[in-house]
């Protein structure tokens, strides 16, 4: 079992990121946003290359290519772009063959590492334990959910069980809603009509979390 652990801001924030087996590699990567206009915010998109001959990639936000978002990799090499002004999502990252793919995000006091997901495990059915916007004016959580698909789907979240949001995703498109005073678990995102892309993000007194969905099963 391999994990990186991160201490930044002086020891304040803390950060871990378990390891990507070699098998679950892949060429294709998702998350649900990327945040590079917000006051604070800097997101870097990194790709790394763990073969012995170089891969193409190309970076898309919001289903659109974006400006210094592609090129090639060299054999063992890694890219680190970052797009300042760019707020949108879902993002993903597709290269000629199998890399390793994740966003570091900065902002404030604390940092923050989400690996992608892999396109092909896609699912209609993400869980999380618990959703906390009750805490007080320091306290943000979002539900997101985007649509990596090339069909319109339907998505539901629940919150202990009961319907909190629903709505119909277009291609490329994303919701971003957040329950102010609800706080509980466990909280599930379904969709009809193709699988989605679900995370949460929680802002909590300045300090940034993102925990992508589970897969029950």
């Amino acid at each position: 079992m391999a994990s990186q652990r991160v201490l930044s801001n002086n020891g304040t924030a803390f950060n871990e990121v378990p390891g990507i087996p070699a098998s679950s590699l892949s060429s294709d990567y998702l998350w649900t946003w990327y945040d590079n206009q917000s006051h604070g915010f800097t997101d870097w998109v990194l790709i790394a290359n763990p073969s012995a001959s170089p891969v193409t990639y190309q970076i898309r936000i919001g289903g659109r290519a974006i400006a210094g978002g592609s090129g090639t990799i060299p054999a063992y090499g890694r890219v680190t772009p970052t797009f300042p002004g760019q707020m949108n999502g879902p993002v993903e990252v597709s290269a000629s063959a199998d890399v390793i793919a994740s966003q570091r995000v900065t902002t404030g006091p604390s940092f923050e590492e989400v690996p992608g997901y892999a396109q092909d495990a896609l699912t209609s059915d993400y869980n999380w334990t618990w959703y906390d916007q009750a805490e007080g004016p320091g306290v943000s959580n979002w539900v997101l959910v985007a649509n990596p698909t090339q069909s319109p789907v339907t998505y539901h979240i629940l919150i202990a069980g009961k319907e909190v949001a629903s709505g119909t995703l277009n291609p490329g498109a994303r919701a971003t809603p957040t329950f102010p005073g609800k706080m509980g678990g466990p909280v599930e995102v379904t969709s009809t009509g193709g699988s989605v892309m679900a995370s949460q993000r929680v802002l909590w007194n300045g300090y940034f979390n993102e925990v992508l969905g589970t897969v029950l099963g």
